[in-house]
Protein backbone atom coordinates (compact mmCIF):
# COMPACT_ATOMS: atom_id res chain seq x y z
CA UNK A 1 0.00 0.00 0.00
CA UNK A 2 1.25 3.69 -0.89
CA UNK A 3 0.51 6.68 0.98
CA UNK A 4 -0.74 9.17 -1.76
CA UNK A 5 -0.99 13.09 -2.13
CA UNK A 6 -4.72 12.45 -1.55
CA UNK A 7 -4.26 12.03 2.02
CA UNK A 8 -5.25 7.91 2.50
CA UNK A 9 -3.70 4.85 0.93
CA UNK A 10 -3.81 4.14 -2.44
CA UNK A 11 -3.37 0.17 -2.88
CA UNK A 12 -2.02 -0.48 -6.18
CA UNK A 13 -3.85 -4.00 -7.54
CA UNK A 14 -0.85 -5.43 -9.92
CA UNK A 15 -2.90 -8.31 -12.42
CA UNK A 16 -0.66 -10.25 -14.70
CA UNK A 17 -1.51 -11.40 -17.90
CA UNK A 18 -1.10 -14.44 -19.03
CA UNK A 19 0.37 -15.48 -21.79
CA UNK A 20 -2.39 -16.75 -24.02
CA UNK A 21 -0.88 -16.72 -27.61
CA UNK A 22 -1.96 -13.39 -28.47
CA UNK A 23 0.73 -11.98 -26.00
CA UNK A 24 1.81 -8.61 -27.84
CA UNK A 25 -2.19 -7.90 -26.97
CA UNK A 26 -2.00 -8.50 -23.07
CA UNK A 27 0.20 -6.42 -20.49
CA UNK A 28 0.16 -5.76 -16.83
CA UNK A 29 -2.79 -4.08 -15.41
CA UNK A 30 -2.67 -2.10 -12.30
CA UNK A 31 -6.56 -1.31 -10.75
CA UNK A 32 -6.74 0.79 -7.87
CA UNK A 33 -8.09 0.55 -4.57
CA UNK A 34 -9.23 3.58 -2.61
CA UNK A 35 -10.20 2.08 1.22
CA UNK A 36 -12.26 4.34 3.30
CA UNK A 37 -15.62 6.16 3.94
CA UNK A 38 -16.65 5.08 0.35
CA UNK A 39 -14.44 1.90 -1.05
CA UNK A 40 -13.22 2.87 -4.62
CA UNK A 41 -12.18 0.68 -7.16
CA UNK A 42 -10.39 2.47 -10.32
CA UNK A 43 -10.20 0.67 -13.91
CA UNK A 44 -11.03 -3.28 -12.55
CA UNK A 45 -9.28 -4.34 -15.65
CA UNK A 46 -10.15 -7.10 -18.20
CA UNK A 47 -12.30 -9.82 -17.86
CA UNK A 48 -9.77 -12.18 -18.45
CA UNK A 49 -8.04 -10.92 -15.38
CA UNK A 50 -10.96 -10.77 -12.55
CA UNK A 51 -10.39 -13.81 -10.98
CA UNK A 52 -7.17 -12.53 -10.15
CA UNK A 53 -8.70 -8.73 -9.24
CA UNK A 54 -10.62 -10.92 -6.56
CA UNK A 55 -8.10 -12.71 -5.45
CA UNK A 56 -5.95 -9.19 -4.58
CA UNK A 57 -9.37 -7.63 -3.23
CA UNK A 58 -9.46 -10.20 -0.59
CA UNK A 59 -5.74 -10.63 0.17
CA UNK A 60 -6.22 -6.58 1.14
CA UNK A 61 -10.01 -7.69 3.32
CA UNK A 62 -12.32 -6.80 0.59
CA UNK A 63 -14.91 -8.73 -1.26
CA UNK A 64 -16.61 -7.41 -4.32
CA UNK A 65 -19.76 -6.50 -1.78
CA UNK A 66 -17.65 -3.98 -0.45
CA UNK A 67 -17.21 -1.81 -3.06
CA UNK A 68 -18.92 0.99 -3.25
CA UNK A 69 -17.83 2.61 -6.55
CA UNK A 70 -16.34 2.05 -9.74
CA UNK A 71 -14.24 4.68 -11.70
CA UNK A 72 -13.27 3.94 -15.24
CA UNK A 73 -10.82 5.86 -17.14
CA UNK A 74 -12.48 4.17 -20.62
CA UNK A 75 -14.78 2.33 -22.19
CA UNK A 76 -12.48 -0.14 -23.23
CA UNK A 77 -12.42 -4.17 -22.30
CA UNK A 78 -8.76 -3.54 -21.00
CA UNK A 79 -10.48 -0.78 -18.43
CA UNK A 80 -13.79 -1.96 -17.68
CA UNK A 81 -14.32 -5.61 -18.58
CA UNK A 82 -14.73 -6.83 -14.57
CA UNK A 83 -16.45 -4.61 -13.83
CA UNK A 84 -20.19 -6.56 -13.78
CA UNK A 85 -18.32 -8.56 -10.98
CA UNK A 86 -19.48 -5.96 -8.44
CA UNK A 87 -23.21 -5.93 -8.69
CA UNK A 88 -23.84 -3.75 -5.59
CA UNK A 89 -21.07 -0.82 -7.23
CA UNK A 90 -22.11 2.20 -9.22
CA UNK A 91 -20.30 2.92 -12.25
CA UNK A 92 -18.84 6.55 -13.33
CA UNK A 93 -17.74 6.95 -16.53
CA UNK A 94 -17.78 9.61 -19.36
CA UNK A 95 -21.34 9.22 -21.29
CA UNK A 96 -21.48 6.67 -23.55
CA UNK A 97 -21.22 6.86 -27.32
CA UNK A 98 -21.74 4.12 -29.98
CA UNK A 99 -18.82 5.92 -31.82
CA UNK A 100 -15.86 6.75 -29.88
CA UNK A 101 -13.04 8.01 -32.38
CA UNK A 102 -10.49 6.35 -30.67
CA UNK A 103 -11.84 3.05 -31.14
CA UNK A 104 -13.39 3.47 -34.67
CA UNK A 105 -10.16 5.06 -35.76
CA UNK A 106 -8.05 2.14 -34.30
CA UNK A 107 -10.64 -0.29 -35.83
CA UNK A 108 -10.76 0.80 -39.06
CA UNK A 109 -6.99 1.48 -39.63
CA UNK A 110 -5.87 -1.86 -37.96
CA UNK A 111 -8.16 -3.57 -40.22
CA UNK A 112 -6.85 -2.05 -43.76
CA UNK A 113 -3.56 -1.04 -42.07
CA UNK A 114 -2.92 -4.44 -40.72
CA UNK A 115 -4.06 -6.18 -43.63
CA UNK A 116 -1.52 -4.55 -45.64
CA UNK A 117 1.18 -5.29 -43.34
CA UNK A 118 0.66 -8.79 -43.47
CA UNK A 119 0.66 -8.80 -47.26
CA UNK A 120 4.04 -6.77 -47.36
CA UNK A 121 5.73 -8.76 -44.54
CA UNK A 122 4.20 -12.28 -45.35
CA UNK A 123 3.30 -12.34 -41.53
CA UNK A 124 1.00 -14.60 -40.71
CA UNK A 125 -1.43 -14.28 -38.81
CA UNK A 126 -1.78 -10.46 -39.42
CA UNK A 127 -1.55 -7.69 -36.61
CA UNK A 128 -5.41 -7.34 -37.70
CA UNK A 129 -6.34 -10.57 -37.22
CA UNK A 130 -4.77 -10.93 -33.83
CA UNK A 131 -6.60 -7.69 -32.82
CA UNK A 132 -10.04 -8.47 -33.30
CA UNK A 133 -9.25 -11.79 -31.82
CA UNK A 134 -8.37 -9.97 -28.69
CA UNK A 135 -11.37 -7.90 -28.85
CA UNK A 136 -13.37 -10.63 -29.73
CA UNK A 137 -12.42 -12.48 -26.48
CA UNK A 138 -12.25 -10.07 -23.91
CA UNK A 139 -15.68 -7.93 -25.00
CA UNK A 140 -17.32 -5.32 -22.70
CA UNK A 141 -21.08 -6.33 -23.22
CA UNK A 142 -23.80 -3.92 -22.51
CA UNK A 143 -24.41 -5.86 -19.05
CA UNK A 144 -21.31 -4.42 -18.04
CA UNK A 145 -21.68 -1.13 -17.95
CA UNK A 146 -26.18 -1.36 -17.61
CA UNK A 147 -25.12 0.57 -14.26
CA UNK A 148 -22.87 3.16 -15.64
CA UNK A 149 -23.71 6.96 -14.38
CA UNK A 150 -22.24 9.51 -17.05
CA UNK A 151 -20.02 12.04 -15.45
CA UNK A 152 -19.42 15.55 -16.78
CA UNK A 153 -16.13 17.18 -17.03
CA UNK A 154 -15.24 18.51 -13.77
CA UNK A 155 -17.67 16.50 -11.39
CA UNK A 156 -16.82 15.73 -8.29
CA UNK A 157 -17.03 12.28 -6.26
CA UNK A 158 -15.91 11.59 -3.02
CA UNK A 159 -13.47 8.06 -3.07
CA UNK A 160 -12.15 6.04 -0.08
CA UNK A 161 -11.93 9.38 2.31
CA UNK A 162 -10.81 12.09 -0.33
CA UNK A 163 -12.36 13.86 -2.86
CA UNK A 164 -11.41 13.28 -6.77
CA UNK A 165 -12.60 15.56 -9.75
CA UNK A 166 -12.93 13.63 -13.12
CA UNK A 167 -11.53 15.57 -15.97
CA UNK A 168 -12.57 14.25 -20.14
CA UNK A 169 -9.46 13.59 -22.37
CA UNK A 170 -9.69 16.52 -24.89
CA UNK A 171 -7.85 14.78 -28.53
CA UNK A 172 -7.85 11.40 -27.25
CA UNK A 173 -10.94 9.34 -26.65
CA UNK A 174 -14.39 10.45 -26.29
CA UNK A 175 -14.75 8.06 -23.66
CA UNK A 176 -11.42 9.16 -21.77
CA UNK A 177 -11.37 10.16 -18.35
CA UNK A 178 -8.98 11.12 -15.31
CA UNK A 179 -9.37 11.41 -11.92
CA UNK A 180 -7.47 13.70 -9.98
CA UNK A 181 -7.13 14.79 -6.13
CA UNK A 182 -8.18 18.50 -5.72
CA UNK A 183 -5.26 19.31 -4.82
CA UNK A 184 -3.46 17.85 -7.87
CA UNK A 185 -1.37 15.64 -5.62
CA UNK A 186 -2.68 12.72 -7.46
CA UNK A 187 -3.39 11.28 -10.67
CA UNK A 188 -5.59 8.08 -11.81
CA UNK A 189 -4.50 8.40 -15.87
CA UNK A 190 -5.73 5.29 -17.14
CA UNK A 191 -3.68 4.99 -20.41
CA UNK A 192 -3.18 9.17 -20.88
CA UNK A 193 -0.24 9.29 -22.72
CA UNK A 194 1.82 7.02 -21.13
CA UNK A 195 3.36 4.87 -23.45
CA UNK A 196 6.48 6.30 -25.22
CA UNK A 197 5.27 5.98 -28.72
CA UNK A 198 1.80 6.72 -28.20
CA UNK A 199 0.32 9.56 -30.76
CA UNK A 200 -3.21 11.14 -30.60
CA UNK A 201 -5.70 9.78 -32.82
CA UNK A 202 -7.40 13.27 -33.45
CA UNK A 203 -5.93 16.72 -33.36
CA UNK A 204 -2.10 16.73 -32.06
CA UNK A 205 -2.69 20.69 -31.24
CA UNK A 206 -5.34 19.75 -29.35
CA UNK A 207 -4.02 17.05 -27.51
CA UNK A 208 -0.43 19.19 -26.88
CA UNK A 209 -2.87 22.06 -25.66
CA UNK A 210 -4.17 20.20 -23.02
CA UNK A 211 -1.37 18.84 -21.69
CA UNK A 212 0.06 22.49 -21.51
CA UNK A 213 -2.58 23.24 -19.69
CA UNK A 214 -2.52 20.42 -17.25
CA UNK A 215 1.54 21.35 -17.10
CA UNK A 216 0.79 25.03 -16.12
CA UNK A 217 -1.89 23.91 -13.32
CA UNK A 218 -1.63 21.96 -10.14
CA UNK A 219 1.33 18.99 -11.35
CA UNK A 220 0.22 15.83 -9.81
CA UNK A 221 2.68 14.77 -7.21
CA UNK A 222 1.86 10.88 -7.99
CA UNK A 223 0.57 9.21 -11.48
CA UNK A 224 -1.36 6.22 -11.19
CA UNK A 225 -1.71 4.74 -14.65
CA UNK A 226 -3.56 1.62 -15.16
CA UNK A 227 -0.31 0.24 -17.77
CA UNK A 228 3.25 1.06 -16.95
CA UNK A 229 5.11 2.26 -13.58
CA UNK A 230 3.74 4.27 -10.97
CA UNK A 231 5.31 7.84 -11.56
CA UNK A 232 6.30 9.40 -8.01
CA UNK A 233 6.96 12.47 -9.81
CA UNK A 234 4.33 12.89 -11.73
CA UNK A 235 5.47 15.92 -12.50
CA UNK A 236 8.09 15.39 -14.44
CA UNK A 237 5.87 12.82 -16.90
CA UNK A 238 3.38 15.49 -17.33
CA UNK A 239 6.19 18.20 -18.43
CA UNK A 240 7.99 15.41 -20.87
CA UNK A 241 4.88 14.20 -22.51
CA UNK A 242 3.63 17.99 -23.10
CA UNK A 243 7.22 18.80 -24.66
CA UNK A 244 6.70 15.40 -26.70
CA UNK A 245 3.98 16.33 -27.86
CA UNK A 246 4.95 20.42 -28.93
CA UNK A 247 8.05 18.82 -30.70
CA UNK A 248 6.38 16.18 -32.47
CA UNK A 249 3.81 19.17 -34.05
CA UNK A 250 7.18 21.34 -34.37
CA UNK A 251 9.11 18.96 -36.04
CA UNK A 252 6.26 17.95 -38.85
CA UNK A 253 7.37 20.06 -41.05
CA UNK A 254 10.72 19.52 -41.16
CA UNK A 255 10.08 15.84 -41.67
CA UNK A 256 7.34 16.39 -44.66
CA UNK A 257 9.27 18.97 -46.52
CA UNK A 258 9.22 16.53 -48.83
CA UNK A 259 6.86 13.79 -49.80
CA UNK A 260 7.88 10.61 -47.62
CA UNK A 261 6.40 7.42 -47.46
CA UNK A 262 4.03 6.37 -44.46
CA UNK A 263 7.00 3.30 -44.03
CA UNK A 264 10.04 6.19 -44.39
CA UNK A 265 8.31 8.36 -42.10
CA UNK A 266 8.05 5.32 -39.33
CA UNK A 267 11.31 3.98 -39.83
CA UNK A 268 12.76 7.92 -39.44
CA UNK A 269 10.79 8.06 -36.37
CA UNK A 270 11.76 4.62 -35.17
CA UNK A 271 14.73 3.92 -36.26
CA UNK A 272 14.15 0.77 -37.07
CA UNK A 273 11.26 -1.91 -38.79
CA UNK A 274 10.18 -3.88 -35.88
CA UNK A 275 10.58 -7.92 -36.39
CA UNK A 276 6.88 -8.03 -34.44
CA UNK A 277 3.97 -7.76 -36.62
CA UNK A 278 1.81 -6.64 -34.12
CA UNK A 279 4.31 -3.79 -32.74
CA UNK A 280 4.56 -2.85 -36.65
CA UNK A 281 0.57 -2.37 -36.75
CA UNK A 282 0.36 -0.64 -33.86
CA UNK A 283 2.53 1.91 -34.21
CA UNK A 284 1.35 2.46 -37.75
CA UNK A 285 -2.02 2.54 -36.77
CA UNK A 286 -0.81 5.58 -34.49
CA UNK A 287 1.63 7.34 -37.04
CA UNK A 288 -0.88 7.11 -39.91
CA UNK A 289 -4.22 7.82 -38.17
CA UNK A 290 -2.61 11.36 -36.91
CA UNK A 291 -1.06 11.71 -40.27
CA UNK A 292 -4.38 10.91 -41.86
CA UNK A 293 -6.31 13.79 -39.83
CA UNK A 294 -3.77 15.88 -40.70
CA UNK A 295 -5.29 15.50 -44.56
CA UNK A 296 -8.42 15.70 -43.58
CA UNK A 297 -7.20 19.54 -42.09
CA UNK A 298 -5.90 20.61 -45.12
CA UNK A 299 -2.57 20.65 -43.61
CA UNK A 300 -1.05 17.66 -45.77
CA UNK A 301 -1.50 16.36 -48.75
CA UNK A 302 -1.52 12.53 -49.41
CA UNK A 303 -0.46 10.72 -52.54
CA UNK A 304 -2.04 7.77 -53.31
CA UNK A 305 0.17 4.18 -53.62
CA UNK A 306 -0.39 0.65 -54.60
CA UNK A 307 -0.28 -0.32 -50.98
CA UNK A 308 -0.41 1.86 -47.63
CA UNK A 309 3.25 1.76 -46.68
CA UNK A 310 3.80 3.44 -49.62
CA UNK A 311 1.54 6.63 -49.55
CA UNK A 312 3.28 9.45 -50.16
CA UNK A 313 2.69 12.54 -47.43
CA UNK A 314 3.75 15.95 -47.56
CA UNK A 315 3.11 19.58 -46.08
CA UNK A 316 0.81 21.71 -48.04
CA UNK A 317 2.74 24.79 -49.21
CA UNK A 318 1.37 28.24 -47.84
Amino acid sequence: MLPSAVGQTVTPLRLAAPADGDASYDWEHIAYLLPGALPTLIDPGPDHLGDDLLNALAGSGFAPADIGQILLTSHAPEMAGSAHRFHAATLFAAPHTADDRLLRTHRECARSLGEEIAKVTDATPSACAIWERWKARHPVTPGTLANLRPLADGALLLAGDSTLVASRRPAFSDTGMVFASLDGGALFAGEFGLLDDDLPVGDWQAFADSLGAITQGALPQTLYPSRGRIEATGQVAFRAMALSANNLISNLPLALARPATLQQLFERDLGYWPDAIAESALRLVRLRSALEELARAGVVYRQPAPNMLQTGYAMIPT
